[in-house]
Formats: structure tokens, C-alpha cells, sequence
């Protein structure tokens, strides 16, 4: 792989007027390609700025040269997600994959000359979110790691599994309250990573991984989701704002103690359901907002005295290619804007799914199984789509990371999807003829007429073919609007 850019200019210099970098690898001690990013290209037009103005051939190679090898030479930091991450491990960031029984040292010699420091920090977030985007903040996933996980490539556990946490309906009002602590950083050293104390080197020819755990910061974090059903005499924002309040106590009841409830608010807390996800050996989850509060008290002491019942939370990763340029490498990361696409789509999955189940809960679909049917199908037709999208970004990102594809095939999945007949925009435009057919009040006026009974409103939406109904007579609404009835045949 190698960089080529031709230039036009009209500065002094003339062998300014066409330069061209080609193969800068060959030029230093690099024999591998580079990740190439947005840094890069900018690196490269602020190197072409600088010559059309005052510089020189020989100076912006020079600097190109110095941004590559820092780039070949640059350490990853991940997301552990309740992966058994341990120092010396192999890792391979083509599929985010860990590689276990096999390693670049004995065990006996990865314990020894092992650096430690302390790393002391606890703190507690309230978030009233439930995106993926925010989720994913919470617990540290970015960029490519992102991707893996939305592909199903990446299976979390612990605390991570929060980022698996949904709301199944839109009248529920969620709050998350976040629990996170630190105790300490592990770390190799050059006992381990200078030159000829790599005791297995015929691992590098495997080819099975392209970096190695080099260090691990360790602690714990907790996630107590709150949820508490919002009814239609409700306002869903006052209460929403009301669970994010009575939330934001629980640290200082924790410390104060339970005494500090009035009676009004214990009255109110049992309203309140939740769910908990985390680094924590519990003997019983809090289902409760009182168990909620002694769980949120207990925290510190559950980390052990001396942090021995931590966790990994973050681990750094070396390239392979540092200590062995024949190993194995990342060629490429997956791109900021595509991994966002790919979020959007399961985002707009997760809102419909809400929708088909609230739909599917109302009395109408309820009284009426052949309108519950149609929606079970609808969602299970969808939820069969979603999978198969996923499949194919875990079955292309490897590929693409590992250099075998261009990162073109993973955009042409996601401009499939929109031109598909399961695009957003027709899914959410079927769910919206679903609504204004089944309106409750309307229909229990119809089930004084008929036995079986569907009202429909005609949409030009294809996914809208029904079965073949006989039609009975047609009302119009005091709204002017006109609904046909329909008797199944």
C-alpha cells in the first residue's frame, strides 16, 4: 500500500509544480501500511498549504514521514466490556476478537516485571437517555469497536451489558443512575517489549492477531435503570422529570441513610421498577428503589479492600508490527460516518420495535386477533431483516479491516438498506396507517355492529396489502374524515 498525490502549484520552487509522495514506507524503517484517518488527510493539505506558501519538497516529506511512523507505532486504547482481558494477551482488531492459548511469553515470565500504579476514582452519572449513542458513551465505546458491537461481533458481558438494555414501549419513562470506579493500572515493560525478550516468536507468522495487551486499567461500573410506566392520563415529561429527581437522591440517601425518605416519597418510589447491570457479585439484583439504595451504598466495599474484586475496563493494545514487522496488521479502521449510518439504522429498529409492541397492547389488537396477527408478523418480519443486516456487517468488517475489501462493500449494504422495502421511511409509514385504522374509541363503537371487524384507511404504502375483505359500508367521522369497514370474507 502506498500514498500518492499530485500536485499543482505556482509558487517559486519548480520542482514544486508536480510533486508526487509515493512509497514513503521505502523510505523509512516502516515495511508496513498505515491506518489511514482524517488526521492523515489533514496532516497531507496543511503539508501542501505549507508549500504553496513558503515550504519545500524535503521539508513536507519530512513531516509526512514523521506523522507516519507515529501513526505505525500509535497504541489503541478499547473498551474492555467485560472481556477477560489479561497483560500479554493477543488481540486481533481485525474482528475485535481476543486470542486466547497463545502467547508471546511464559506465564511465568509475563508475572514478572509487571508495573503497577494507582488509579483512584469513583464518581456517579444520572442520564435520562436511551440511545445507543449515549449508552455507548456511558461505558467507553467508540469508532470501529462500535461497529463490532452493533454487528454482534463483540458479545459484552458485566456492566456492558447495558449497552443490550431497550425499552420496549414509548410510554415508558427510563432513567439510568451510573456507578463507576477505578483502582489501578497494570502495565508491561521493557523486560517484556525490548528487543529479544520475546521468548515465542514463531507466533508472529500465525497471523491469528495484530496487537498485544500491554496495559489494563482496572475497576468496576454499575448501571441501575429505572423505569416506571407512564399511563395516558399522565404527562410522560412530568414524570420523567419527577424519576430523574427522586434518582438523583439515592447517592445521598446512600450516605445519609434511609431515614432521610419522607413518606410521601416512599409512597412514590414502589412505582419504580429496576434493573441492574454490573461489575458486582450481588447476592439478590434491586428490583426496587429501596434496594436500589442499599445496592448503591454497598458499591466501595464490594471492590475489595485492596481492589481485588475488580474488573479490566480499559485496555492498551500494541501492534504487533513494533516488535515483528512480518506479524500481522490492522490496515484499516472503519470510518466515523459509516459506523454512525449503521447506528442510525438499529436506532430506527429499536423505535419500531417500541411502536409494534404498544400497538400490540391495546385493547383493539387485543379484542381483535386478527389484527394482533398482522402485527406479530410485521415485527417479526422486520426483527428477521435487522438480523440479517447484522450478519452481513460482521461477515464484511473483518475483511475490510484486514485490507481484503474496501470499506465501499460496507457502504453499499447500508445504501441497500434505504432503497429496500424495509427502509425507515416505509416501515414507520406502515405503523402510521396502523394507528389511524385501530383508534380505540371508533372501534368500540364498530363492535356493537360487527363480530369481526376491520377498519381501514386506504394507503398507497405496498407493504399495506391486506387479505381479501368484502366491504360493508363506509361512515365519515366528525372530523370529516372517511373510514371503511370491512368484514373478513
Amino acid at each position: 500500500m502506498f500514498v500518492t498525490c499530485t500536485l499543482n502549484t505556482h509558487q517559486r520552487d519548480p520542482l514544486a509544480h508536480h510533486i508526487k509522495v509515493t512509497s514513503l514506507y521505502q523510505e523509512t524503517a516502516l515495511k508496513q501500511p498505515v491506518v489511514l484517518s482524517l488526521s492523515f488527510i489533514m496532516v497531507l493539505l496543511s503539508g501542501i498549504l505549507y508549500l504553496m506558501n513558503y515550504g519545500t519538497v524535503s521539508s513536507f516529506k519530512g513531516k509526512l514521514k514523521t506523522y507516519l511512523t507515529l501513526q505505525a507505532f500509535r497504541t489503541m486504547e478499547v473498551a474492555a466490556l467485560g472481556r477477560p482481558f489479561c497483560l500479554g494477551m493477543l488481540y486481533d482488531c481485525r474482528s475485535d476478537s481476543l486470542v486466547s492459548g497463545m502467547t508471546l511469553w511464559d506465564l511465568n515470565d509475563l508475572k514478572q516485571n509487571i508495573r503497577e500504579r494507582p488509579q483512584n476514582y469513583n464518581d456517579f452519572e444520572i442520564d435520562s437517555s436511551v440511545s445507543i449513542e449515549s449508552k455507548s458513551l456511558a461505558l467507553n465505546v467508540e469508532g470501529s469497536l462500535k461497529a463490532s458491537f452493533l454487528s454482534g461481533l463483540v458479545e459484552v458481558e458485566g456492566s456492558a451489558k447495558y449497552l443490550n438494555d431497550h425499552k420496549t414501549s414509548r410510554n415508558q419513562a427510563r432513567v439510568t443512575l451510573t456507578y463507576k470506579a477505578t483502582t489501578k493500572v497494570q502495565e508491561l515493560s521493557m523486560n517484556h517489549l525490548g528487543r529479544g525478550n520475546v521468548k515465542h516468536q514463531y507466533v508472529f507468522d500465525k497471523g491469528i492477531a495484530t496487537h498485544v495487551v500491554t496495559g489494563i486499567l482496572y475497576g468496576a461500573q454499575a448501571f441501575f435503570v429505572f423505569n416506571r410506566e407512564v399511563s395516558e392520563k399522565e404527562d410522560y415529561q412530568d414524570i420523567k422529570g419527577k424519576l430523574k429527581l427522586m434518582i438523583k437522591k439515592i447517592p445521598l440517601f446512600a450516605k445519609e441513610g434511609k431515614s432521610s425518605l419522607k413518606l410521601e416519597e416512599m409512597v412514590e418510589e414502589n412505582v419504580f421498577s429496576c434493573k441492574f447491570y454490573g461489575d458486582f457479585s450481588l447476592e439478590k439484583p434491586p428490583t426496587s428503589f429501596q434496594d436500589a439504595v442499599e445496592v448503591y451504598q454497598s458499591l466501595p466495599k464490594l471492590l475489595g479492600a485492596n481492589g481485588e474484586n475488580t474488573v479490566p475496563m480499559k485496555v492498551w493494545l500494541l501492534p504487533l508490527t513494533i516488535l515483528d514487522s512480518s506479524a500481522a496488521q490492522l490496515v484499516r479502521q472503519i470510518s466515523i460516518r459509516l459506523v454512525q449510518e449503521a447506528q442510525s439504522v438499529l436506532e430506527d429498529f429499536s423505535e419500531l420495535d417500541m411502536r409494534c409492541n404498544d400497538a400490540m397492547r391495546t385493547t383493539t389488537a387485543q379484542q381483535f386477533p386478527q389484527i394482533g396477527k398482522k402485527l406479530k408478523s410485521f415485527k417479526e418480519m422486520f426483527s428477521e431483516f435487522k438480523l440479517e443486516f447484522q450478519q452481513n456487517l460482521a461477515k464484511k468488517l473483518p475483511s475490510i479491516r484486514g485490507g481484503g475489501e474496501e470499506e465501499a462493500v460496507l457502504a453499499e449494504i447500508l445504501k441497500k438498506r434505504h432503497s429496500s422495502p424495509f427502509n425507515s421511511k416505509s416501515l414507520n409509514e406502515w405503523m402510521d396507517c396502523k394507528h389511524r385504522e385501530l383508534p380505540d374509541s371508533l372501534l368500540h363503537l364498530m363492535l356493537s355492529l360487527f363480530l369481526t371487524v376491520w377498519i381501514f384507511k386506504p394507503c398507497k404504502n405496498p407493504l399495506l396489502s391486506a387479505d381479501k375483505v368484502h366491504t360493508a359500508q363506509h361512515l365519515t367521522t366528525p372530523t370529516g374524515q372517511i373510514w371503511y369497514l370491512h368484514i373478513f370474507a
